[in-house]
């Protein structure tokens, strides 16, 4: 679910690009207790943690089909 929803905010949001968007998916997937983020998470590029949050909702997305 979480992936569902961190996908239709990239979308609906405008610009996935933007830092406001990454963020909010970024805490979107901090909801989920078993999932760890990396320490290094807030030094990342704003390029690298979009990639990390698309292949969050691909995995995610992948398993709400299953």
């Amino acid at each position: 679910l979480v992936s569902a929803v961190s996908r239709m905010f990239a979308v609906v949001e405008g610009d996935a690009n933007s830092k406001e968007n990454i963020e909010q998916r970024a805490r979107f997937y901090r909801t989920i207790p078993e999932l760890d983020f990396p320490k290094n998470w807030d030094a990342l590029s704003l390029e690298d943690k979009k990639i990390r949050l698309d292949k969050l909702d691909i995995i995610g997305l992948k398993q709400e089909e299953a």
